[in-house]
């Protein structure tokens, strides 16, 4: 009598892609390095030539590693599994290059704050500090002496002091009451 034929093919050579994937899920989480082995190199030059540089691109790898582990199940079988894994890294590396890209822009922006900065002299070129009772930029004789009438008076079409801002303050008192 002779030995039952194994359906399974012994070395990893011999397995496809599909049995590996078939194996993972069933249990065996450990062949799962075969596919990592198959396609390493693949995988690494798609993500290098995206990103142009090499520690990114290791990044980029492990991430896709863990991504296709996390949704093997989701692998149907329609394009090669190489194609899926590949398509998984080029992903994860347009959307480095994407989130790099925001974190520059907004690198460049925050080089210089000046777009920040309040109407009218600062304290050091001999303007005065608010206090929390005014707002940045505001210049009013009301807002030190906090008089109501102020936001009533602007909105009669003029400030008694002739300026058309008002200790924001007032505002707020009016707004809320």
């Amino acid at each position: 009598m002779g030995q039952p034929a194994m359906a399974v093919p012994l070395t990893a050579e011999a397995m496809s892609d599909e049995e590996v994937v078939v194996r993972v899920l069933s249990g065996e989480t450990a062949l799962f390095e075969i596919v990592m082995r198959r396609y390493n190199q693949r995988l690494y030059r798609a993500a290098r030539a995206i990103t142009h540089d090499d520690s990114q691109a290791e990044d980029i790898l492990q991430a896709t590693y863990v991504r296709a582990y996390e949704h093997l199940r989701q692998y149907s079988g329609y394009a090669p599994f190489g194609a899926w894994l590949t398509r998984i890294a080029v992903n994860e590396a347009l959307g480095r290059l994407r989130s790099l890209q925001r974190f520059d822009d907004l690198q460049g922006e925050g080089a210089s704050m000046d777009h920040f900065a309040a109407p009218g002299p600062t304290p050091e070129q001999g303007g005065r500090e608010f206090g929390d009772d005014e707002a940045p930029g505001v210049s009013c004789a009301c807002a030190a002496r906090q008089q109501p009438r102020c936001v009533h008076a602007a909105r009669r079409g003029g400030h008694e002091h002739g300026r058309d801002r008002c200790c924001a303050r007032d505002q707020r008192r009016e707004c809320e009451g």
